[in-house]
């Protein structure tokens, strides 16, 4: 294989932002936490949904076929989790 310098620079066009590394780390600490929280509540089915799709690679089909409910249901319990969260945990992204 041959180097093209003008392709395969080793200069870095921006430096590694480690303060927003970290943010995302406690963003996603702080969503596992409440989750583990919600799972205590009267949310314990929203949560335990949430969770199943937010730590896999499932789309929403695949989840719903794997619970045996429909592909609604979970948006909803996905949704009214997603909604909790936003007002709770600042996003890193913003």
């Amino acid at each position: 294989m041959q180097y093209f310098a003008a392709i395969q620079s080793e200069a870095c066009d921006e430096e590694y932002d480690v303060d927003m590394d970290i943010e995302i780390m406690q963003a996603y600490e702080q969503v596992m936490g409440e989750i583990k929280r919600l799972k205590n509540t009267r949310n314990f089915s929203s949560a335990m949904i949430y969770e199943i799709y937010w730590c896999s690679d499932d789309t929403l089909q695949e989840v719903a076929d794997k619970i045996g409910i429909s592909k609604s249901t979970v948006f909803i319990h996905l949704k009214k989790v997603r909604n909790h969260l936003k007002g709770i945990i600042k996003n890193p992204f913003k």
